[in-house]
């Protein structure tokens, strides 16, 4: 692994069902940098409010340090980094495999989603059994996946089914019109970096700045180096304004 120096700090923020394990290349690449955790979510947050509560571990730190701050979002946590950035007074933002507005998801994502939102105990009913048998397949069968596999699907097994019910919920109650999106203005810039063959946001329904040729969902996780050059070249553009 390419250890880079850049004149920034990174704190990348996860997708929805992962932790900070997923950026264990780009943590390794720049060390400087740090993976935020999820904290606890409350029934009644919306998406804006929980970015606040991602991010208040890191304004003291954030106060201390006199290095440029880059917030860095994959897939969910893309969703929740513009709000992080603006919170922390950021120097910039970069979405990876990500998306401005749910209007840019797949549209039957919220008619697959709604009625087990609704009704708690339909998303439950479901997710308990799928999570027993993901268990279950880790403790008889994980030596048979190669390492990456592994550390995604125990990330999957450790997200925690209460946290991904409100975390789709957060998602499902924000308007999904077209017409919703009008994106809104920061004072710091925002980097779209999305995969060309990515099934869980499509790259027609998104503008990204750079697109990682047969990079899927997870491209950070396969396509590691490309993506350390991608953040590294973006870390040199921004000290160069």
């Amino acid at each position: 692994m390419k250890k880079r120096t850049v004149p920034v700090q990174f704190l990348f923020i996860s997708g929805l069902g992962a932790d900070g394990q997923i950026f264990t290349n780009q943590l390794k690449a720049f060390p400087d940098s740090a993976a935020a955790e999820w904290p606890l979510v409350r029934s009644d947050w919306a998406l804006e409010d929980y970015a606040l509560a991602v991010a208040s571990p890191y304004r003291i730190l954030r106060e201390k340090s006199d290095r440029p701050l880059v917030v860095c979002g994959l897939s969910f946590g893309g969703m929740l980094a513009p709000f992080i950035a603006e919170t922390l007074n950021a120097d910039a933002c970069i979405l990876l495999a990500s998306c401005r507005h749910p209007c840019q998801l797949r549209w039957w994502y919220r008619p697959l989603a709604l009625p087990f939102i609704r009704i708690p105990f339909l998303f439950w009913l479901i997710a308990f059994p799928c999570q027993l048998l993901l268990w279950i397949f880790l403790h008889l069968f994980a030596w048979t996946l190669g390492k990456r596999w592994r550390s995604l699907l125990h990330q999957f097994n450790h997200a925690g089914v209460k946290r991904l019910y409100h975390f789709i919920r957060m998602i499902l109650d924000i308007r999904w019109t077209r017409n919703e999106v009008k994106e809104k203005s920061y004072s710091f810039p925002i980097f779209h970096v999305h995969g060309e063959i990515d099934r869980v946001i499509p790259l027609k329904n998104v503008h990204p700045n750079i697109i990682v040729p047969k990079g899927g969902h997870l491209f950070l996780c396969w396509k590691v180096e490309e993506t350390n050059q991608i953040l590294e070249d973006f870390c040199q553009s921004l000290e160069s304004k």
